[in-house]
């Protein structure tokens, strides 16, 4: 994905603080984003077990639910 692709998806991943981090500097470069967070919070380890459980537990897919299914694809990207 391309920096515009990851800046829009950034905020999916993030709650709280680094949620209103990521709002308030919405005209920045992705690196700089990435950046601002790593000075602020700098636990990569956190960041990825976040998003990795944010994955495997999120919402459950149904038969059929194409929706589900694309949303989740989406946060694999």
């Amino acid at each position: 994905m391309n920096d515009s692709q990851n800046l829009e998806f950034l905020p999916k991943f993030l709650t709280g603080e680094a949620y209103e981090v990521i709002e308030r500097v919405a005209g920045c470069s992705y690196d700089a984003v990435l950046n601002i967070l790593h000075d602020r919070y700098g636990q990569p380890a956190t960041v990825a077990t976040a998003c990795i459980e944010n994955l495997t537990n999120g919402q459950r897919l149904a038969n059929n639910d194409f929706t589900g299914l694309r949303n989740f694809a989406e946060q694999l990207e």
